[in-house]
């Protein structure tokens, strides 16, 4: 995070939601979930949904898989699962779930390959 970010960052929390605009609310909204969000404003996470939708940005769920692919590459070159789990800014659990249903899907896809129906 540069300066100008940390700037941004500083203006927008001293802003009231409802009065910023789109920029602003997709910056905040980058690194943070719905609940997150509205426990900084002190608000109800429907109404960080209401605001997210009137603008039109995505949900963070749409990034999640983004991030699952991104965690799956990590432990593929040889990161340690705390590594992983540092880099991407989740819990180790987190990274075990999501390896375990990468493992789980590919085994499915390898099973149905041998036996087709």
């Amino acid at each position: 995070m540069n300066f100008q970010d940390t700037l941004e960052g500083f203006i927008i929390m001293s802003t009231p939601l409802s009065k910023m605009g789109k920029n602003q609310i997709e910056f905040l909204l980058k690194d943070n979930n719905d609940p997150t969000v509205a426990k900084q404003f002190g608000i109800t996470r429907q109404a960080v949904y209401n605001i997210r939708k009137k603008f039109g940005i995505p949900s963070s769920k749409s990034k999640a898989s983004d991030k699952k692919q991104r965690i799956i590459e990590l432990r593929n070159e040889g990161l340690s699962v705390t590594k992983v789990s540092s880099v991407c800014n989740v819990s180790q659990s987190y990274v075990y779930k999501v390896l375990k249903e990468a493992f789980n899907a590919q085994k499915r896809e390898n099973s149905s390959d041998q036996n087709p129906s």
